[in-house]
């Protein structure tokens, strides 16, 4: 059973998620959607800005085995129906978790899994129909109502985005299909980029997604090193 609940206001759907799950336990699945966050998370507990006019949402999907390549799969899962819906031909993925346009931030995926309750809880922000002037000039943020031309319904687009989820998982049994379709819009590829694991810093060429959802760099040597997280800012070409 899935009960699908809407706030007005939230500090984010992902807390709210948790102190519902904690106080009703079991196999229930929710949908937390609220029009506005104040304290909206992102990747390594970094804000993200969540003003009134885009979809933010947390939900949950049972899920027997582990796959280290989950949030690549919502990645394929989110661009492919985006791609489908309105012909975004410049559309990318940027390793491990944003929707980009150009070189804008569209929307942005936090997966978490929980072993003892074999499930994933996916926190998905997408820029639909906000106003780009409420955006802070540092924020480097694209919005579909701008790209498109038109506003869209963020109830349907939620509908549409988990039974794309739904419809798709068997994939996460051969990745091979998903992170093909990465590699194929893979943002940044080719590009030299440095990746932050903890106090270490490495440098190399984007040469793709691996099987199991790492990126690989490669020095000037040709050394190839597999990032499996961190955070990963391309350099300027020269």
């Amino acid at each position: 059973m899935k009960t699908k609940l809407t706030y007005q206001l939230l500090d984010s759907t992902m807390k709210e998620y948790h102190r519902i799950t904690q106080s009703c336990p079991g196999t229930h699945q929710w949908i937390i959607r609220a029009k506005k966050q104040k304290e909206g998370k992102g990747r390594e507990d970094r804000l993200w800005h969540s003003p009134e006019g885009g979809l933010w949402l947390t939900f949950d999907i049972y899920c027997q085995d582990f796959s280290p390549s989950f949030p690549l799969f919502i990645a394929y899962c989110l661009h492919s129906l985006l791609v489908e819906l309105y012909s975004l031909e410049n559309l990318k993925i940027k390793w491990p978790n944003d929707i980009m346009w150009q070189d804008k931030k569209l929307g942005g995926i936090l997966c978490e899994h929980n072993e003892r309750e074999q499930k994933y809880v996916i926190g998905l922000g997408l820029n639909t129909n906000i106003r780009e002037n409420t955006f802070p000039k540092t924020l480097n943020a694209a919005v579909l109502l701008s790209l498109i031309g038109f506003p869209t319904s963020n109830k349907y687009l939620l509908e549409l985005i988990i039974s794309h989820i739904n419809k798709n998982i068997h994939l996460l049994s051969n990745p091979n299909i998903y992170i093909d379709y990465i590699n194929l819009w893979l943002y940044g590829k080719n590009q030299f980029a440095q990746a932050y694991i903890g106090n270490k810093v490495i440098i190399g060429k984007n040469i793709g997604i691996a099987e199991n959802g790492t990126i690989l760099l490669m020095d000037k040597e040709g050394n190839i090193q597999e990032i499996n997280s961190g955070s990963l800012h391309f350099l300027p070409e020269t």
